[in-house]
């Protein structure tokens, strides 16, 4: 099967956050639900985003520049990577923002109004709702 060029793009970034043991989701959109960019993820205790594009010439769509205004609004780190210089500063960025994140000393599981600690090796807490 022959990979387009924004498919290379996206395994480079795929192959880097994975070297940085980064958390990455990239969701298969549908047109149903609400929109996102290409992936989504977190590092060392911050969130992020990422479009994809297979050149510099390639321009987010008004959705896609939507989403991502909503999300710089809320926090995420927003990149756009078209090739190895945009994914070597969007890692830059991320690295200078991981360093300000609050420690994320004790992973919690929010369960409705309470929480608990997540503990290594022991089974998620049931969700309870009332």
């Amino acid at each position: 099967m022959a990979t387009t060029p924004e498919g290379k793009v996206k395994a480079k970034v795929k192959a880097r956050l994975k070297e940085l043991g980064a958390y990455q989701f990239w969701p298969v959109q549908t047109g149903r639900g609400a929109a996102t960019l290409d992936c989504l993820g977190g590092y060392r205790g911050v969130f992020f985003a990422v479009e994809t594009k297979k050149d510099s010439k390639s321009q987010m769509t008004a959705r896609q520049r939507m989403t991502a205004t909503d999300m710089i609004d809320k926090g995420l780190i927003v990149a756009v990577v078209y090739d190895s210089a945009t994914l070597e500063e969007f890692i830059a960025r991320l690295n200078l923002a991981a360093r300000f994140a609050p420690p994320a000393s004790t992973p919690v599981v929010w369960t409705g109004y309470h929480h608990q600690p997540l503990m290594q090796n022991s089974p998620l807490p049931k969700v309870t709702v009332p």
